[in-house]
């Protein structure tokens, strides 16, 4: 629109000024248009606007922040805003590594519990879980030692039985099961001491017979046998005493006859023979007596 101004002379005001400083005031062949100005900068990453009060530009940029901690949030100038999981992984294998959108990483220690109770279960940062056996050693040579899977260890002490009744079955805690022989003698002499493996001791009574009639055989049971000489003495001084070995005391009468005519012989048996003269007075005074031996 041109006008004159008296204190200043002519002036050319627009048409079509619409009075907004975000649009172009455009005139073609007398028609106006106010197409809005052109803020985009052709970056993905800015939100593009016209501050109306200035008429600026203003590019700021895009907020791609979706409140997940398990995201990384980044923008491409030319893609936008994009938004890629966080690596939770710290590198050991006895974390099982997840994420929480509100608190992020989270590493939790795995449970490396076999429920056997005949392995030792640690774990290595390496590899992961270790399970290995357990040694079920007790030191104690009279066990069985062997391993429950439910309730560990177990030791079970061994049988020292060898079915010999002529030996003391016994277990030593460093060399294991002994056999040592029974003691049988029973302190008697008058015993032969002698152990049978199915019976056990026997303690038979020992023969002191010698064989001879004329020992009285018995046991004293601190010495042994005893043999003592049989007294053949019948107190009798009519007899000869004496011992046959094979058939034991021999008591025969003396012979008393002294080949005497004259003497009639016999035997008292507390002082042994007597001879008394025999009387040859036949009481005759016309003889004379005499005794021819």
């Amino acid at each position: 629109i041109d006008k004159c101004d008296p204190d200043i002379g002519c002036t050319t005001e627009p048409l079509c000024d619409d009075g907004k400083l975000c649009t172009q005031d455009l005139c073609d062949a007398g028609v106006c248009s106010h197409p809005s100005v052109d803020c985009n900068d052709n970056n993905d990453c800015t939100d593009d606007s016209c501050d109306t009060s200035t008429g600026l530009c203003l590019n700021v940029a895009t907020e791609c922040e979706d409140n997940d901690l398990c995201t990384i949030d980044s923008c491409d100038g030319e893609g936008g805003c994009s938004y890629s999981d966080v690596d939770c992984d710290d590198k050991d294998a006895c974390t099982k590594d997840t994420c929480d959108p509100s608190t992020g990483c989270v590493h939790t220690d795995i449970d490396c519990d076999d429920n056997n109770k005949c392995t030792a279960d640690s774990c290595d940062i390496n590899t992961g879980c270790v399970n290995d056996l357990i040694i079920c050693n007790d030191n104690d040579a009279c066990t069985e030692d062997s391993c429950s899977a439910s309730t560990g260890c177990v030791f079970t002490p061994i049988v020292c039985y060898d079915g010999n009744a002529c030996t003391v079955d016994s277990c030593d805690t460093e060399t294991g099961c002994s056999y040592d022989s029974v003691g049988c003698d029973d302190g008697n002499k008058c015993t032969t001491d002698t152990c049978d493996d199915t019976a056990g001791c026997s303690n038979t009574a020992i023969n002191c017979d010698d064989g001879n009639e004329c020992t009285d055989d018995s046991c004293d049971s601190n010495t042994g046998c005893v043999n003592i000489t049989v007294d053949c003495n019948d107190d009798d001084a009519c007899t000869t005493d004496s011992c046959d070995p094979e058939n034991g005391c021999v008591n025969e009468p003396i012979d008393c006859e002294d080949d005497d005519e004259c003497t009639q012989n016999s035997c008292n048996t507390a002082t042994g023979c007597v001879s008394i003269t025999i009387d040859c007075n036949d009481n005759d005074a016309c003889t004379a007596d005499s005794c021819d031996p």
